[in-house]
């Protein structure tokens, strides 16, 4: 296991995608295999298996929290504002999930108010 914090993060994802296949509605290994894609940069793969996990398990707030900066990330904020709500209505007092939703609005308008003062 102490692969995983190590930069062995190849190993972290095959040892994560042994535990799935041993036991396919195992919600750790799911969400560690999206942590590990997300660090190494694969984010197509890491919104998948974040989906998957959020299937098995959709009230765990850290997961609903963490899964927004994947959309944010691949330009879909619609779906990371959808995000952070399922995780505000989890966890309504997570502090870590009103500051991030608070930031993608804030940035959001920044590009918006951008875009307006450009013109047509």
């Amino acid at each position: 296991m102490r692969c995983f914090g190590k930069g062995r993060i190849d190993d972290a994802i095959d040892h994560y995608q042994k535990a799935m296949m041993a036991r396919a509605d195992h919600f750790l290994a799911r969400y560690g295999l999206c942590q590990r894609y997300w660090r190494k940069g694969e984010l197509d793969s890491a919104i998948q298996v974040c989906r998957s996990a959020l299937v098995l398990w959709p009230l765990d707030a850290d997961c609903q929290r963490r899964w927004p900066s994947r959309s944010e990330e691949k330009g879909e904020p619609a779906e990371a504002i959808e995000h952070y709500e399922k995780a505000l209505e989890v966890a309504p007092r997570s502090i870590s999930t009103l500051t991030n939703l608070a930031w993608l609005l804030c940035h959001l308008s920044r590009r918006l108010i951008a875009q307006w003062s450009e013109g047509p």
